[in-house]
């Protein structure tokens, strides 16, 4: 078996061999963000809190998030047929959503009473919009 000659580690040994130690960051002057508190939820809810389309969907989406802390891409492949509860992927009988986590695990989150609330609502107004048929339970405001 051949052993390679890596220079020793510290300076001047291995790190000088590394590209990364080229590469020279500026001070940046930005803050770190802050952590939002649990009193902006109903200022954030509050903006959404009309009855049209858009509204009702970010209101079920704000609340989703806040229920079970699932991650975008969980929310975003949620799927929904009205009349395929075994392929919807939210269920407000019993009040869970399924998801599809990193990994491509399974997992079942509760959902609150007025998540599944805002969801219901959100679904109504959805069944009138031109893409009501496709899988994806988040629609964008319009059709294209």
């Amino acid at each position: 078996m051949r052993q390679s000659k890596l220079p020793a580690p510290g300076v001047g040994g291995l790190t000088a061999l590394l590209p990364s130690r080229r590469i020279h960051l500026e001070a940046s002057n930005l803050s770190p963000s802050t952590i939002r508190a649990h009193t902006d939820d109903g200022a954030l809810l509050a903006d959404c809190s009309g009855k049209d389309f858009r509204n009702r969907r970010d209101c079920a989406i704000i609340r989703l998030f806040l229920d079970t802390g699932m991650r975008l891409e969980g929310l975003s492949g949620l799927r929904y047929r009205a009349d395929d509860p075994e392929f919807s992927d939210v269920d407000l009988t019993s009040r869970v959503a399924r998801i599809t986590a990193k990994g491509r695990r399974e997992l079942v989150l509760p959902i609150g009473a007025k998540t599944a609330r805002d969801i219901d609502r959100y679904i109504l107004v959805r069944a009138a919009h031109p893409r009501a048929a496709d899988p994806w339970l988040w629609l964008r405001k319009r059709a294209g």
